[in-house]
């Protein structure tokens, strides 16, 4: 039985995150970030543990942006503190 199959419910989350950072999330190449960049992604990626965490899911996924990109001095990312274009992006929590 794959994973997907023991999975009971989700629980969907929307997140304003700078657009540089959507091809290193979904790709996983980090390749040509500086070290702020990487403490950034970092940073997401102890807040998206947490909200795993929080939401007692197995896993999670990175869905596209449904909307525009636009530019904003705000984003979800926790000390990025930079303005930047940003996209919302619905992060999906699967739940055993």
């Amino acid at each position: 039985m794959t994973e997907s199959n023991n999975i009971k419910s989700f629980v969907q989350d929307t997140l304003v995150l700078p657009t540089w950072m959507l091809p290193c999330l979904i790709n996983d190449n980090l390749s040509g970030l500086s070290n702020e960049d990487e403490m950034a992604l970092d940073s997401l990626n102890s807040l998206l543990s947490l909200r795993r965490i929080g939401n007692r899911a197995s896993h999670y996924s990175i869905g596209n942006s449904d909307s525009e990109s636009y530019f904003s001095q705000y984003c979800d990312v926790p000390g990025y503190n930079l303005a930047c274009e940003v996209a919302d992006v619905t992060i999906t929590f699967f739940i055993n």
